[in-house]
């Protein structure tokens, strides 16, 4: 269901290039397979895939060599600000390392959707953007393959014990 409608969306919205959509897709979901599938420590893992990135982006930013403003040059202010924007941002990603040890992939997977839905739900409500038939009914679709996502275990335990298989703890 939820291919299906990611597909329709792709094909109605011709004017965007859903190749990077496709990519975002695949490298989040390789990312959360990859994490599940890691046996280091969360903090070990992040200290490992900063590092990684870290050598790997190097030299694409010597090469690039764009000049930038080192630290001296701005404010405390702004100097605060850089510094509070990475430990907000090493929440999240600690939060998700934990939780990729304890939650089954496919509720890792679930979660990729969250964001998504969210920034839809944002701009419908707050910004007054009007989504085409498409888009509305494609969203739909994603929405309740996460419902049933959500309440499989929930019906399954229902219809378990409705059979008499499951005994009450």
């Amino acid at each position: 269901m939820v291919i299906g409608s990611v597909v329709y969306l792709l094909f109605e919205k011709g004017g965007l290039d859903s190749r990077v959509f496709l990519v975002i897709g695949v490298t989040w979901g390789t990312y959360t397979w990859l994490k599940k599938l890691a046996r280091l420590p969360p903090w070990s893992g992040l200290f490992l895939e900063s590092l990684v990135l870290g050598v790997l982006l190097m030299p694409l930013i010597l090469w690039v060599s764009t000049p930038v403003a080192g630290i001296a040059a701005l404010g405390s202010a702004d100097t605060a600000l850089l510094l509070l924007c990475g430990a907000v941002s090493l929440l999240p990603l600690a939060l998700f390392s934990f939780a990729a040890r304890r939650l089954p992939l496919s509720v890792m997977g679930l979660m990729q959707f969250v964001l998504p839905l969210t920034q839809f739900f944002v701009a419908l409500m707050f910004y007054g953007q009007i989504p085409s038939h498409g888009a509305m009914l494609a969203f739909a679709l994603i929405a309740l393959a996460m419902l049933l996502v959500i309440l499989e275990p929930l019906l399954t335990t229902i219809f378990f014990k409705a059979k008499g298989v499951v005994e009450d703890a």
